[in-house]
């Protein structure tokens, strides 16, 4: 089958699940009802070996744990019962992969986990359409746009008024150093590419 073809029957699968998933509000609204927030101890939650994704950058996850580190996490967890007192992550794999390498640091601030506590997913073909979907919708920035926004909030996130230096930019958020500056020399030719 030709590329296009395959990425079109993948395409129309995505959508009938999720047409199916979205006629199911009823459904989904006694669900978001009996969810509940909690924190959990990281040791208690089990990643997904079924998940979509596979595979983390090393680089990104590191970039990650140093966000999580300067501005604390920003987004729950979602997790689900399973046997001996644990929960699998439904959503937030990279989240505690990061918040791991954070911990074996010895930040134990780290240890207690944000999560949104769900019912078990009914059915595998279900859980997977949810996970890929998930996956999907955070799809990330592409480096332009990164290197745009980064050049943006170096240019207005100085105390005194003066566009931060890449070093001090990268401390402030919680980024890696050397992606802030390979993005910032990016959003440089940029600027120079729309004067000329």
């Amino acid at each position: 089958m030709a590329r296009g073809g395959s990425l079109a029957a993948l395409r129309a699968g995505i959508r009938a699940s999720v047409d199916e998933m979205s006629t199911a509000a009823g459904r989904e609204a006694q669900r978001a009802q009996r969810s509940r927030w909690a924190t959990l101890p990281h040791e208690q939650l089990v990643p997904d070996a079924s998940q979509p994704r596979k595979h983390f950058d090393a680089e990104r996850l590191n970039a990650l744990a140093e966000s999580i580190r300067a501005v604390g996490l920003r987004e729950p967890l979602r997790v689900y019962p399973v046997a001996g007192g644990r929960y699998r992550i439904l959503d937030g794999q990279r989240r505690w992969h990061a918040l791991g390498l954070l911990l074996q640091e010895g930040l134990e601030q780290f240890r207690e986990v944000l999560v949104l506590l769900d019912d078990a997913p009914q059915g595998d073909a279900r859980l997977k359409v949810e996970q890929l979907v998930t996956s999907v919708h955070k799809e990330v920035f592409v480096p332009l746009e990164t290197a745009s926004a980064l050049r943006e909030i170096a240019a207005h996130a100085g105390e005194d008024g003066q566009p931060l230096a890449a070093a001090r930019l990268a401390e402030r958020f919680g980024f890696n150093a050397k992606f802030v500056e390979r993005h910032l020399r990016v959003a440089r030719g940029l600027s120079d590419a729309e004067r000329d």
